[in-house]
């Protein structure tokens, strides 16, 4: 069995077609070129670039080629497999990470916009006058801004996390 650093497979699997073309011959099994390019559904005039990137996994050992009838079909070595494996449940954890994380972000963002209403009545920028919220417009635009802020401040945060590749894929 082929034994590949860490560097030059984190360098392959930073593309996302090859993350792709990995997952896809993990479900599907033996695939002809043309037959990737179906799956993926990739025009076909994208043929070459997938190529490029099935050599590229092949240089990895994750992906080997076997010739039938005159057609070349590819398929995933067993350390391609196990990396397939790592980058299913990968995704099936983000996917499950960014869906709670949506929901804490709209408690997150009403929370922000609490206290900048809190903050203006006590600054003066804001009143309650017979039953009606009268605000000012620098309570608005310091509003909109600190929500803004907020919630830049947290999808950059999620998508420094995300971009973090789990270390389990390489220990192998």
């Amino acid at each position: 069995m082929k034994t590949i650093n860490r560097e030059d497979l984190e360098r392959v699997l930073r593309s996302g077609l090859r993350r792709d073309i990995l997952l896809t011959l993990a479900h599907y099994g033996d695939l002809s070129l043309s037959e990737v390019l179906t799956k993926l559904n990739l025009d076909p005039k994208k043929k070459t670039l997938v190529y490029y990137h099935l050599r590229a996994l092949m240089n990895c050992g994750l992906v080997t080629s076997v010739e039938k009838n005159g057609i070349k079909y590819y398929r995933l070595t067993e350390l391609g497999y196990r990396v397939a494996k790592n980058l299913e449940s990968e995704s099936i954890g983000i996917k499950l990470s960014l869906s709670s994380i949506l929901k804490m972000l709209i408690p997150a963002t009403a929370m922000v916009l609490f206290v900048t209403l809190v903050i203006g009545v006590k600054t003066g920028d804001v009143r309650i006058a017979n039953d009606t919220i009268v605000v000012t417009p620098q309570s608005i635009v310091g509003t909109l801004a600190a929500t803004i802020t907020a919630t830049l401040v947290f999808l950059l945060g999620l998508l420094l996390l995300l971009r973090r590749m789990p270390r389990e894929i390489f220990k192998m």
